[in-house]
């Protein structure tokens, strides 16, 4: 008999009307819930098969179990942290588009590409998308390049191969990488799943998973590194663009929502001058390695109206892909958490950075912040 669970991302609100609204953002599933629904939530936190409900809520219950697996609040146990809204995000032309256009990006993995594959290596291209990465690792030399991918862009990525002459060395795998078990293992994990400040899409936490299950003794992961950097920012402009939008207008109260705005972080350009003092790494994160990270840091300004985020491949042999303000743009940008002080020289920061609970593809910050005698302390998600 097959167990079902919550589904981990599941959140429940409570309406005006006093009713009850569910929501599985990764599932892309809202519904309502009569109140006995909640006990029999609440009763599959962990595994449950039909038959343990029915013994405990009678025939009753069990309808009511089955509505909820038929609503999609109850998934079956092993896909329980799956996150089928992202990846069919993923499928779009658009998203590749991007990405593909970001010859930084793609200049530097090919690159780093060259030098870490060797002659009859296998490798593996953990989120393949377009293929792009599994081809510069076939061209490489590579005996073997399995490219995995759960999202429908996997058929796209087949006529890349084929039309590429590739097919005889690369292998086209349709799952999450995550989950996926080679029929080797492989010398090299290459992965290019990175989000907002590098963490969000949660690929480094999958990544573990997959080199526990695949990656041979001494292999390699590519990139080895991920560093988080942090800046004060001064300007005035990229506060604006995260607030101006929920001004007044006409009579309307827009400004109600500047509260929230306030602990959502924005992708955005920043230019270098928008910066009140140098960036400060605030922590190294090995690949692979899971959430949470953080650290604390130093900034000198005597005023900010943010922190400005962004990030650094070590890509190995030398290999780095830096998305600094002063860097080449690539197509990541970089973020911006408000965060208006008046900080009279230095502000001491402890950021520590973990997987949204009811999302796990987005993050969740926390800042604790002190000037002189004055601490406080914010909360941003970031996506």
């Amino acid at each position: 008999m097959a167990a079902w669970v919550r589904d981990p991302s599941l959140t429940i609100s409570i309406q005006a009307d006093g009713s009850f609204f569910s929501r599985v953002l990764t599932r892309g599933i809202g519904a309502r819930l009569p109140a006995p629904a909640l006990e029999l939530l609440s009763f599959c936190a962990r595994p449950r098969e039909e038959a343990e409900v029915t013994a405990r809520y009678g025939p009753l219950g069990a309808q009511g179990f089955r509505q909820l697996v038929e609503a999609g609040l109850l998934v079956e146990a092993p896909s329980a942290d799956h996150t089928p809204v992202f990846f069919h995000n993923f499928s779009a032309l658009d998203v590749h588009r991007r990405m593909l256009a970001d010859r930084v990006r793609v200049d530097a993995y090919a690159a780093a590409i060259r030098a870490a594959v060797r002659p009859g290596m296998a490798v593996l291209d953990a989120g393949t998308g377009s293929g792009i990465l599994a081809c510069l690792a076939a061209r490489a030399g590579a005996r073997v390049v399995y490219a995995v991918d759960q999202a429908d862009i996997l058929e796209a990525a087949r006529g890349v191969v084929e039309r590429s002459g590739l097919q005889a060395q690369v292998r086209l795998l349709r799952g999450d990488f995550r989950d996926i078990r080679l029929p080797e293992p492989v010398d090299l994990v290459i992965t290019e799943t990175f989000g907002a400040w590098a963490l969000a899409e949660a690929g480094l936490d999958d990544l573990v998973t997959t080199c526990e299950n695949n990656l041979a003794p001494g292999g390699t992961v590519l990139p080895g590194a991920v560093e988080l950097w942090v800046a004060p920012v001064s300007a005035v402009a990229p506060l604006e663009e995260a607030l101006c939008p929920f001004s007044r207008y006409e009579g309307v109260h827009l400004d109600a929502l500047i509260p929230t705005a306030l602990r959502r972080g924005i992708t955005t350009t920043l230019l270098p001058e928008q910066l009140g003092g140098p960036g400060q790494r605030l922590c190294t994160v090995l690949a692979p390695s899971r959430l949470p990270c953080g650290g604390t840091v130093t900034l000198h300004a005597d005023r900010i109206t943010g922190l400005g985020c962004w990030f650094q491949l070590d890509l190995g042999n030398g290999h780095q892909l830096s998305t600094h303000p002063s860097a080449p743009l690539t197509h990541w940008r970089h973020h911006f958490l408000p965060l208006p002080l008046d900080c009279g020289g230095e502000v001491l920061l402890e950021i520590e950075i973990e997987a949204a609970k009811e999302d796990r593809r987005g993050l969740e910050i926390h800042v604790g912040w002190q000037c002189g005698a004055r601490r406080g302390e914010a909360w941003y998600r970031l996506r």
